[in-house]
């Protein structure tokens, strides 16, 4: 249960965040919700007096629809089985004459279910003079709520009997608008205003919350020891879903099998297994409500959670680090140097060491996972807990050991940016834009695993990028571009036989790294030709560099004769790039010269070259 606690705990230190209302990444309003509550989209909003008369019905809008209700244990989870909410809820519970109107009730008497507990609440909060309550108990036991709606024009009949469906084209009426299904399935919520004393709504009415979960309190009498908390406390049984979205039915905990497997063989009661007390299981699943919505990533389903009880926003791996440390390591391709990707370490490890010094001495990092293998059962794939000093640790050498020249095109302008590649583009390099999520999710948990606890990239990974990469005219320029950069940074982090920078490395007699060199210049010769009759075509060395991979000296005498033409043409003005050939065939230890496959390390002399060329362009420019 060591997870439950960590989400129990969290909800304690968070205690003062519950009902204020934060916005989502996606322009969503959501809030750390009181246990006893749960939110719910209402339909109708009923305006009533403190006498309980009705004043107004209107149909609510989408965007303000969103209402946080009382509920209980069984109406949390009700899915077939008529349990009412305390207070907002379906027509067929808070309205007296829903069969009066055609609903159709199936078994017992759902309105009265309503009321008695109603009565209950009001009774429990009689003493603290509750007036919202009883307004409302006032008006629903009058039994005429369907009545005052279609009066008041809000919902429609035929025969006497409630539309079912709108037929008409045109004009369709507001509340047809904002059900997904009939009349009958119309969620109410309720106010209560007076010319005397303002109220709050009773979903914001932080009085009214309490009042419920202290009424609530009360109504559980099974007791015992709690496993989470360790203390001897109400206990419960059933337990919340909803937990990734609203109308997610998958739990994390259940046992309502007695005649499968659940617990057969082992124990004879569910009990026996274990005891969760109703303050823990509410409390830690709206915590973890809560910080899916805040701060969590799903992909087809799974939840991925980075999270710290003392500091929610906690950096993640699932971003990039430099952004997520306010960086914007971003120049003009025409202002790079040699030193800019010495420049930007600089800054990124400044910005780290100034956000070690913020975090709390012995501070966690948590990770939860959770995926769903059935629609009603929901697993924790990874539970992991990290000093927060070494989890940002080993981020900061993924980061620094994965990091490589990325060419990006902003508002027509070439800029250049020295970064890791985040998890999704390594995914999405490695299988494609068109890759299923299910295998998505499964490389993302990988790499994060790989992130946190300081690997090196998966080796079966790293096979399907450089594989992916070696052909180059399957894909878009711009977006060979950006795979090679993730295939670099990957080989980089992989490899711990050659330790190579973000630069050219002149002195290297790696013959894959010289190799690469050669296909960057016959690459950039070609190119220079094309460009001045502006063709658009790939040139040999993107042609033939799966072939180059594979057998070298071979290839590269194809190219050569290949690209002939262009290297006479380019030679007539400047022996720049015959100068470098000659430098890279000199680097080239005896014997090396050969055929055998190459690494690679080929894919990282071919980037590094290339950036030189785009460095040192104003020496080629005076030399051509």
């Amino acid at each position: 249960m060591s997870w439950m606690l960590d989400l129990y705990e969290t909800y304690e230190k968070n205690s003062s965040k519950v009902g204020n209302v934060e916005i989502s990444a996606t322009n969503q309003g959501y809030t750390l919700v009181p246990i006893s509550h749960t939110y719910q989209a209402a339909q109708v909003e009923i305006t009533i007096t403190l006498t309980g008369e009705i004043l107004s019905a209107d149909v609510i809008q989408k965007e303000k629809s969103s209402t946080l209700i009382p509920c209980t244990i069984d109406s949390a989870t009700r899915s077939n089985a008529p349990v009412p909410h305390p207070l907002h809820d379906k027509l067929m519970y808070v309205a007296g004459d829903y069969e009066v109107y055609g609903g159709k009730i199936k078994k017992d008497n759902p309105h009265q279910a309503y009321l008695e507990q109603l009565e209950r609440w009001c009774a429990f909060d009689n003493d603290n003079d509750n007036e919202q309550i009883q307004a409302v108990y006032q008006y629903v036991k009058k039994g005429c709520l369907i009545a005052d709606l279609v009066a008041r024009g809000v919902l429609y009949t035929e025969n006497g009997k409630l539309l079912l469906k709108w037929s008409g084209s045109t004009n369709k009426p507001a509340i047809f608008q904002a059900l997904a299904g009939d009349q009958t399935t119309t969620f109410v919520r309720f106010k209560v205003v007076d010319t005397t004393k303002i109220f709050e709504p009773m979903w914001e009415d932080k009085a009214m919350l309490d009042s419920y979960i202290a009424f609530y309190k009360t109504q559980l009498t099974t007791t015992g020891l709690c496993y989470v908390t360790g203390k001897t406390t109400a206990l419960v049984e059933k337990h919340p879903s909803k937990l990734r979205y609203a109308g997610d039915m998958a739990k994390l905990i259940s046992a309502n099998d007695t005649n499968g497997y659940t617990y057969r063989g082992l124990f004879s009661d569910k009990n026996q297994v274990a005891t969760i007390s109703y303050e823990a299981s509410q409390k830690a699943h709206n915590a973890l409500k809560w910080l899916i919505t805040r701060q969590g990533k799903v992909i087809d389903g799974r939840v991925f959670l980075f999270w710290s009880k003392e500091n929610l926003d906690v950096v993640s791996v699932d971003e990039d680090l430099a952004s997520q440390f306010g960086l914007d390591l971003h120049t003009r391709e025409d202002e790079e140097t040699a030193d800019t990707a010495i420049e930007f370490a600089r800054a990124f490890k400044y910005a780290a060491q100034g956000y070690r010094q913020n975090l709390t001495a012995g501070n966690q990092v948590i990770l939860l996972v959770l995926d769903a293998p059935t629609k009603g059962r929901l697993a924790v794939i990874n539970y992991q807990k990290i000093d927060s000093s070494v989890y940002l640790e080993n981020v900061q050498k993924w980061y620094e050991k994965s990091t490589w020249r990325f060419l990006t095109i902003v508002n027509k302008t070439a800029q250049i940016s020295y970064r890791a590649p985040t998890i999704f583009e390594i995914a999405s390099a490695a299988y494609g834009k068109h890759a299923k999520e299910q295998l998505l999710k499964l490389t993302h948990e990988r790499l994060q695993s790989a992130i946190i606890n300081n690997l090196k990239v998966p080796v079966d990974l790293l096979n399907l990028l450089v594989q992916r990469t070696i052909r180059p005219t399957t894909m878009e320029s711009w977006e060979w571009d950006r795979q090679l950069s993730i295939t670099c940074s990957m080989i980089r982090n992989f490899n711990t036989k050659e330790s190579y920078s973000m630069t050219l490395y002149k002195e290297s007699t790696n013959r894959s790294y010289l190799y690469g060199r050669l296909l960057a210049v016959a690459d950039r010769v070609e190119n220079i030709v094309l460009w001045e009759k502006d063709t658009k075509r790939s040139t040999n060395a993107s042609r033939y560099m799966e072939s180059f991979s594979q057998h070298p000296h071979r290839t590269w005498k194809i190219i050569q004769m290949n690209i002939s033409a262009y290297q006479q043409k380019v030679r007539l003005r400047t022996r720049y790039y015959e100068d470098i050939l000659d430098e890279i065939y000199g680097l080239f230890v005896l014997g090396d010269f050969n055929d055998e496959p190459l690494s690679a390390d080929f894919l990282i002399g071919f980037s590094h070259q290339r950036a030189d060329f785009n460095q040192t362009k104003n020496k080629e420019k005076k030399e051509i």
